[in-house]
């Protein structure tokens, strides 16, 4: 007979089965998920159909040195919304790592979601923060991509 003490009441660390936690759906979250997606939809269709057509037109109607100033603007426009996305990110980034859990206490679900823990979280969150920083970037080198661009340089007069 081995002469170690077991404990019955504690699990060898080995054999230790995790409870599995989960978020479980409200009501009010499915009611804001689908809120959330119906303004998503709306503004979508709106800039697909009604804004779009509308600027394009507009440029349309312009001359071309008109034109090319408006374009620059509405390039640079979109090279300035990915820095956006950091400002998600990064607090989202933040708080996954001082939960330490994904998703985070509060979060809205449809359905009842299992919650991860450990170091796929902590790496979800340092890839989070690593893309928001090329997102702040990616307007600088937008813009110096723009400006070396011949067609969009400055020029004192436009015939």
């Amino acid at each position: 007979m081995d002469s170690r003490a077991v404990n019955d009441d504690e699990p060898d660390a080995k054999t230790k089965v995790m409870t599995n936690e989960f978020i479980e759906p409200t009501r009010e979250g499915r009611r804001n998920l689908l809120l959330i997606a119906a303004v998503g939809i709306i503004a979508a269709g709106s800039l697909q159909f009604w804004l779009k057509p509308l600027l394009l037109a507009q440029l349309a109607s312009l001359p071309l040195c008109e034109r090319l100033r408006w374009l620059r603007i509405c390039l640079l426009g979109a090279i300035a919304t990915p820095p956006a996305f950091a400002l998600w990110a990064v607090p989202h980034a933040l708080r996954l790592h001082k939960f330490g859990q994904s998703p985070l206490p509060g979060t809205w679900v449809f359905r009842r979601t299992p919650i991860r823990r450990g170091r796929i979280v902590r790496l979800q969150a340092a890839f989070l923060l690593l893309f928001s920083l090329l997102a702040l970037m990616f307007p600088i080198v937008g813009w110096h991509m723009l400006e070396s661009t011949p067609i969009f340089a400055a020029r004192p007069s436009c015939s």
